[in-house]
C-alpha cells in the first residue's frame, strides 16, 4: 500500500503499519521517510520512533540517509535516529 499512487492511501497504509509494530514494517516504514509529502512522511517517522530499540535494524539505512540530497528525508532521517539510538 506504500507504493499505491493515492497518497492517502499510502498515508493510512504508514499508520496502520505504525500500528502493528512489527519488525516486518520497518524496511516500508524507512522507505516512506523519502516521500516528499509531509502527510505520508511524518507518520512513518513517527512509527519508527514509537517501535523504539525495535526498530533498530534500520539504523544502518537512517544513518546513510542523513547524507540523502533531499533535505526532508536528511531531517527525518536524523529525527527518528536521535529516538532509536
Amino acid at each position: 500500500m506504500l507504493n499505491d499512487k493515492s497518497p492517502i492511501l499510502r498515508r493510512d497504509a504508514a499508520v496502520a503499519l505504525g500500528g502493528i509494530g512489527s519488525k516486518a514494517a520497518i524496511d516500508p516504514l524507512v522507505a516512506a521517510l523519502h516521500e516528499k509529502r509531509p502527510m505520508i512522511r511524518d507518520p512513518a517517522k513517527k512509527a519508527l520512533i514509537r517501535m523504539g530499540p525495535g526498530a533498530k535494524a534500520a539504523i544502518p539505512r537512517l544513518r546513510k540517509m542523513t547524507n540523502d540530497r533531499k533535505r526532508w528525508t536528511r531531517r527525518a532521517a536524523r529525527d527518528v535516529l536521535k529516538k532509536i539510538e
